[in-house]
């Protein structure tokens, strides 16, 4: 979470990416590479990558930094209540 946003994260083996709707469509054409669907219905803005894409700290660094561009646009997650 950044600024109470969601931003990057793990899903079991996979980096979660909060990419935002202009770079979805490109990130899905990088290596390893793929789209959020964990209920059977894709998330826009947000994709998975596989260990492939994230191979190396360079990798790992491009993912983090694309996530941080877009976080300043992306809505506020909804708090759940307590």
């Amino acid at each position: 979470m950044v600024n109470d946003k969601i931003c990057v994260g793990i899903d079991r083996e996979s980096l979660l990416a909060r990419v935002g709707d202009i770079n979805y469509e490109a990130s899905l054409r990088k290596k390893g590479c793929r789209k959020m669907d964990i209920t059977g219905r894709p998330l826009n803005g947000f994709v998975l990558v596989d260990g492939i894409g994230i191979d190396t700290e360079k990798q790992l660094e491009y993912w983090i930094q694309l996530c941080l561009l877009y976080n300043p646009f992306a809505k506020r997650s909804r708090k759940s209540s307590e």
